[in-house]
């Protein structure tokens, strides 16, 4: 009995909601996000948003308190006692003589030991470590052999460019008297070892006690109440332009995901495009784009460059965007980052906000495991499947009864090699800067405008060997395309009576349109066209 209530004690374990101020959100792994209320309790796998000028106090059942500003999305691993910040600026008091806390983000951890510490973490902004009183360590996140040792009083940083700066002094009396984070809410039970501090603090630099807003009491000190780190820490984005509300660390570039490496997507997986992702009970984070007016291109959002491949558009195009600047139609898009990513199970999906597009990326490879899985993502209206510098490989799973699917392997080299069956969709893009390979059945039945079709676009060569029936149909390559004996290219008429259609394009100076297999296009046209200087089309026993 000793020993197991050691080990609950030594864990963060029920937590729950004490003080709310204006916008305060819970967001379930395995419900709708919805405004929290005091007394709440907030479980591992449950993440926590506040809005704009707006706060909350969390307390666990060990006594450690927990509190938010403006902006900002935080959930807690229990077993690790660590607390995962997404974005914005938190309060963390762990009680004295208390087990050590950390809080983590995706670049820098703050380990907490029966102390008081204001930790802020914002894109493109460095992150800031302020430890009001006890002994902190700070570090690069999986790396705690290069910790910095942060007693009361001291202020460490990691600057944007990832360097670790020494410890310095900061005005904590200036700090304890202005940041919301204290004056907003009850006494700290810590209050007198920070007063302590405070009190040495003077006593050092001034030779005595003096007014904490006296100008000469800060001149060896760093005055960090000009960062927002201590007051509202309200980034500059904006806060709901565009967006479907909520606060602006919703908004701006997305941080990559790295651990675990690849990331697992499972049948227990929790998505919400609030937006957040949680597996195996760890809640991650991923960003909003609005568009290329308000954030920017979309591989520069993503944190890469554009292409001149990600200007090259299908032949049927109405729009000049490409990948750099998608249709307004997908807009806003929820989109998560990670290093690479696997697909293993259909997660479950929360789309409240009724966005219409959900982005799944990986700055490397994405690849899947051979479950049997179908991945349905909830019924959403468009899933977009991105490697920016890297191949897919997508086999043992297949993808049915949602809207749109579009798949792009881009960067040099990437292939998009597809031997998972699609069935039930309305319109299916698929894109690789390098090549693609097309072996699996694929069935699309849209037919609204616009809406509808099966579309394949290959920077190299385009290899078609499995049935693929659409009402409408493009294969296009830079390269050159091939239609294996075993493939069958059908287009029907739809149930509007609309022909079918089928163009085959290949463009690459030298490259050659090889076709073997069966093309029908019912009541419609077949249209083959090589546009390259030396290119030929070959006709082999084609029906």
């Amino acid at each position: 009995m000793h020993l197991s209530a050691v080990a609950a004690a030594a864990e963060l374990r029920g937590a729950h909601v004490t003080q709310i101020i204006n916008d305060v959100k819970l967001l379930p792994g395995q419900a709708a996000a919805r405004a929290a209320v005091v007394n709440d309790s907030v479980n591992a796998g449950t993440a926590v948003r506040t809005g704009a000028d707006s706060r909350s106090e969390l307390t666990f059942l060990d006594l450690t308190i927990t509190r938010l500003g403006a902006n900002t999305i935080f959930s807690f691993n229990e077993g690790a006692r660590q607390i995962n910040l997404g974005g914005g600026a938190v309060l963390l008091q762990v009680p004295r003589n208390g087990a050590e806390a950390k809080i983590t983000t995706v670049a820098v951890t703050a380990a907490i030991t029966g102390g008081t510490a204001l930790l802020e973490a914002n894109k493109g902004f460095p992150t800031k470590l302020l430890m009001l009183e006890g002994i902190g360590r700070f570090y690069p996140t999986g790396h705690p052999e290069q910790a910095a040792i942060v007693h009361g009083g001291e202020m460490a940083m990691m600057t944007v460019d990832g360097q670790i700066m020494r410890p310095t002094k900061f005005n904590a009396a200036l700090v304890y008297k202005t940041s919301k984070l204290i004056t907003s809410f009850p006494t700290l039970p810590n209050a007198d070892l920070i007063l302590a501090v405070i009190d040495e603090q003077q006593a050092g630099q001034l030779g005595g006690p003096s007014s904490p807003s006296s100008p000469s009491g800060t001149k060896d000190l760093v005055d960090v109440i000009s960062t927002s780190v201590a007051a509202s820490a309200t980034p500059s984005s904006s806060s709901s332009s565009g967006g479907g509300g909520g606060g602006s660390s919703k908004f701006g570039p997305p941080s990559a995901i790295t651990s675990p490496n690849p990331y697992v997507i499972t049948s227990g997986t929790v998505i919400n495009t609030d937006p957040t992702i949680t597996t195996n009970g760890m809640t991650n984070f991923g960003k909003i784009y609005r568009g290329a007016a308000l954030d920017g291109p979309l591989p520069t959002w993503l944190g890469s460059s554009p292409s001149s491949f990600d200007s090259v558009d299908f032949f049927d195009s109405n729009s000049s965007g490409g990948f750099i600047s998608p249709d307004s139609k997908t807009l806003p898009i929820p989109a998560f980052l990670f290093a690479s990513l696997q697909l293993a199970g259909d997660p479950t999906v929360f789309n409240s906000s009724g966005y219409p597009t959900l982005g799944l990326v990986s700055q490397g490879d994405i690849t899947s495991s051979p479950t049997g899985a179908v991945f349905t993502f909830g019924g959403i209206q468009q899933v977009g499947l991105i490697a920016l510098n890297g191949s897919i490989n997508l086999s043992g799973i297949s993808f049915a009864n949602f809207g749109q699917l579009f798949i792009y392997a881009r960067g040099t080299g990437s292939n998009l090699t597809l031997a998972a069956p699609i069935s039930n969709l309305n319109k299916v893009q698929l894109r690789a800067e390098n090549d693609i390979q097309i072996n699996a059945p694929v069935t699309v039945n849209g037919t609204a405008q616009d809406n509808r079709g099966f579309k394949a676009l290959a920077g190299n060569n385009l290899v078609a060997s499995s049935t693929v029936n659409s009402h409408q149909m493009i294969l296009q390559s830079l390269g050159g395309i091939t239609v294996t004996s075993s493939a069958q290219l059908l287009s029907m008429l739809d149930a509007s009576g609309n022909t079918g259609q089928i163009l085959i394009l290949a463009s690459g100076s030298s490259g050659a349109i090889n076709v073997s297999g069966s093309i029908q296009a019912e009541q419609g046209e077949v249209d083959i066209r090589q546009t390259g200087d030396t290119g030929q089309t070959t006709l082999n026993n084609a029906t």
